[in-house]
């Protein structure tokens, strides 16, 4: 059995690399969020712009 090539070692290692910190950057959001006593919420990808109607739409409701 021929060892792997160096492309698909090095390959593996960056997939391996951008979970970790995917996985670090997820667990200082969680802490941040319990020590600053708000329930935290994944980000939204975009923020939608204020329309002339609602200029807050971009705020959560209050109902």
């Amino acid at each position: 059995m021929e060892r792997e090539p160096e492309w698909m070692r090095d390959r593996q290692q960056a997939v391996d690399l951008e979970r970790a910190l995917r996985r670090m950057d997820l667990l200082n959001r969680l802490t941040r969020a319990s020590q600053s006593g708000r329930p935290w919420r994944p980000a939204r990808r975009a923020t939608p712009a204020p329309s002339a109607t609602s200029p807050r739409s971009f705020a959560p409701a209050d109902r």
